[in-house]
C-alpha cells in the first residue's frame, strides 16, 4: 500500500449565520508525518478532522487525499470520537463487526469475527469481547471500528487525553 499526501485548502466552516468556527486553515501533510491539532476548546479541531474524515461538509475550500477532493466518508478514512459512539446493546465484537462488514464484506462470517477480534486485541479488549461495553472500557472499544479502516502509518489527535484521534 503506498501512503498518500493529504492537504487541506483554506478550510472555513460556519454553522447558519455565526461566525466561522474554522477560517482560512490550511496544511499539508507527507506520508508518515505526525501531525495534532492543538488548541484551546472549541477553536474547530473536531471540526477540521470531521470535514477531512467526510461527516462534516466545509463551507469554503476542501480537502484533498491522493489528489482527489473529499466529499463525503469513506473507508480510507476514520475518526475515533471523543464521547462513545458504540451501541451499548451490542457486545464490543459486535460493535467492531459492523465496521468488519462494510470494510471487508467479501470475508465469510467466520473470517470477519476473526478480524474483528484481532482489532478488539489491538485495543486490548479481546477478553471484553462478548460483554457490552461499560465505561472502563469505552475509550479503547470505541476505536475499534476505526482500526479497521487503518491505512497509513500515523494518528492525529485533537484532543489532550488523545481519545479523538483521527487515523487516516
Amino acid at each position: 500500500m503506498v501512503a498518500r499526501p493529504l492537504e487541506i485548502s483554506s478550510l472555513t466552516k460556519s454553522f447558519g449565520a455565526a461566525l466561522p468556527v474554522v477560517k482560512d486553515f490550511s496544511v499539508k501533510i507527507q506520508p508518515g508525518e505526525f501531525v495534532s491539532l492543538l488548541g484551546h476548546s472549541g477553536c474547530g479541531k473536531s471540526t477540521v478532522l470531521a470535514i477531512v474524515a467526510g461527516l462534516q461538509c466545509a463551507t469554503f475550500g476542501g480537502v484533498i487525499i491522493d489528489g482527489v477532493e473529499i466529499d463525503g466518508p469513506g473507508l480510507d478514512r476514520a475518526l475515533v470520537f471523543q464521547s462513545p459512539s458504540l451501541l451499548p446493546w451490542m457486545t464490543a465484537v459486535d460493535n467492531v463487526l459492523l465496521a468488519v462488514r462494510q470494510a471487508h464484506p467479501q470475508l465469510t462470517h467466520p473470517a470477519q469475527r476473526e478480524k474483528a477480534l484481532k482489532y478488539l486485541n489491538l485495543v486490548e479488549s479481546k477478553t471484553m469481547s462478548s460483554r457490552c461495553p461499560a465505561n472502563s472500557r469505552r475509550a479503547r472499544n470505541n476505536a475499534s471500528p476505526s482500526l479497521v479502516r487503518f491505512r497509513w502509518n500515523h494518528v492525529s489527535c485533537s484532543s489532550t487525553n488523545l481519545s479523538e484521534c483521527w487515523i487516516p
